[in-house]
């Protein structure tokens, strides 16, 4: 793969892990997102699967 497809494998999950975090984040203490569960829930679902794809690119790309 060239360094392209690579940069954005990695820039995938590191976006994912700040979302992730964020939305956990919020169903801990109600900041950034004012604490709306259902939407931390539905990003937390998201995370994973885009998770799973990164990951699953990753191993592809080794």
């Amino acid at each position: 793969m060239s360094n392209a497809n690579k940069t954005m494998v990695y820039v995938s999950m590191g976006l994912t892990a700040v979302v992730g975090l964020l939305a956990i984040l919020d169903l801990a203490i109600k900041i950034p997102f004012a604490g709306q569960t259902v939407m931390d829930i539905m990003f937390l679902i998201a995370v994973g699967m885009v998770g799973y794809m990164c990951w699953d690119t990753y191993q592809d790309i080794k």
